[in-house]
């Protein structure tokens, strides 16, 4: 069984994750990237139930909006999930977490591509979603 392992930036927090983790998207929302101060960011999907843990720390929890809760270190402020009550069991895990990446599943597409910073643009050839793609919803 595969370990993903990661926290934040200060070491207050780490978790685990199990698996391989399902693609997500990159995130080009308002919200998303107001939390991060990032362009974009980018998600991993594990489930929270069996796939998802908290190892050390518990995180601070920030409601973005009714059904929408983001988890952040409290001390040094690292963003680190997005959860909504829509994804049932299932918990965004920002990829930057990690402390290695490069095994994880990238992202299969840009959401919210028409919110995007106007000077900011890839040289992938991913789909780009107007607003949110059946997969994932990360903004409100």
């Amino acid at each position: 069984m595969i370990v993903h392992m990661g926290g934040c930036l200060c070491g207050a927090l780490r978790f685990e994750a199990i698996g391989a983790g399902k693609p997500s998207v990159y995130c080009h929302c308002f919200f998303c990237r107001r939390q991060t101060g990032a362009p974009v960011t980018a998600f991993v999907e594990f489930r929270r139930s069996d796939a998802f843990r908290w190892t050390k720390g518990k995180p601070a929890i920030y409601r973005s909006s009714p059904t929408v809760e983001r988890r952040f270190c409290r001390r040094c402020g690292t963003p680190l999930t997005f959860e909504a009550t829509r994804y049932g069991d299932r918990i965004y895990i920002a990829i930057s977490a990690f402390d290695d990446p490069n095994p994880l599943p990238p992202p299969q597409a840009h959401d919210h591509w028409s919110h995007k910073i106007a000077w900011f643009d890839t040289a992938d050839t991913l789909p780009r979603h107007r607003g949110s793609s059946t997969a994932t919803e990360t903004g409100a």
